[in-house]
């Protein structure tokens, strides 16, 4: 059996696993995110009365 490489805490490392990378998201989820974001903060003004 082959040995595996582990890490501090004891648990194998697998080979295809890079976290040193943040994550790469899309264009389409971020303007979601931000149009979503707006829509809940018109809502919450609205129903407090500034706007």
């Amino acid at each position: 059996m082959k040995k595996e490489e582990l890490n501090e805490w004891g648990y194998p490392i697998h080979p295809k696993s890079d976290y040193s990378k943040p994550p790469e998201g899309n264009f389409v989820s971020w303007v979601g995110v931000i149009l979503v974001f707006t829509e809940i903060s018109w809502g919450i003004l609205k129903i407090v009365g500034i706007i």
